[in-house]
């Protein structure tokens, strides 16, 4: 760590998972799990490094608080996100008009958007394709404050170790459950043929405990 509080190792890792979700969008097979690993390891350290941030701080805590909380974590790329996914719905409209109607496109749009499209497990969910990851770290970003306001009232170490595990216990039930969900989701009807895939990997809620698996390593190696 350096006099201005940024800890290199961490940086070196960080880039790592960079390259790793680079490497996953060449299309060389190989490389297609060093995405799956890079991402989990940015959501992990985006906790750590919030906690280690903001831990010290006094950050209000409401509704309507923590949602500008989390849009101004994102303001630098939400217009460049809105310019990306107008000229996305653009192509789709003219190069492909027939295979949705104008109302499920304009809903798919607004939804988009609003970064709420990740909530729903239907095909053809996201105009623009990158855009999962922006609306999984806003739901991380809004319920920060909430989280760092509760989580630090009961620090300590036995309680860590607990929650970590807690943690760790759900991603494995949602890792060993998510093909039987997809059965189930067949079974209903669902039009969402990559379920599983957004089970463990897109949704918001799945990756906010990666985010939390981040904050709680933070308390346990006494980082603030």
């Amino acid at each position: 760590m350096n006099g201005k509080g940024k800890i290199y190792s961490l940086q070196i890792i960080r880039a790592m998972a960079f390259l790793g979700v680079f490497l996953s969008h060449t299309d060389i097979k190989i490389f297609r799990a060093f995405g799956w690993w890079g991402v989990e390891v940015f959501f992990v350290l985006s906790g750590f490094l919030m906690m280690y941030q903001y831990a010290d701080r006094c950050i209000g805590c409401s509704l309507t608080k923590n949602i500008i909380f989390g849009i101004c974590k994102i303001k630098k790329l939400y217009p460049l996100y809105i310019i990306t996914t107008f000229l996305m719905f653009e192509y789709f409209w003219f190069c492909n008009p027939t295979a949705y109607s104008p109302r499920e496109m304009i809903a798919r749009l607004i939804f988009n958007i609003g970064l709420v499209q990740e909530y729903i497990p239907i095909v053809f969910r996201t105009i623009n394709g990158a855009a999962w990851f922006l609306c999984a770290i806003l739901l991380f970003y809004t319920i920060f404050p909430w989280i760092l306001k509760h989580i630090i009232r009961v620090a300590n170490i036995n309680m860590v170790y607990l929650m970590l595990l807690i943690l760790f216990s759900i991603q494995l039930f949602l890792g060993v459950s998510s093909e039987r969900v997809v059965a189930w989701g067949y079974q209903l009807g669902l039009n969402c043929p990559d379920l599983q895939e957004w089970i463990v990997y897109y949704c918001p809620l799945t990756r906010l405990i990666d985010g939390v698996i981040g904050i709680t390593s933070a308390i346990k190696n006494r980082c603030f």
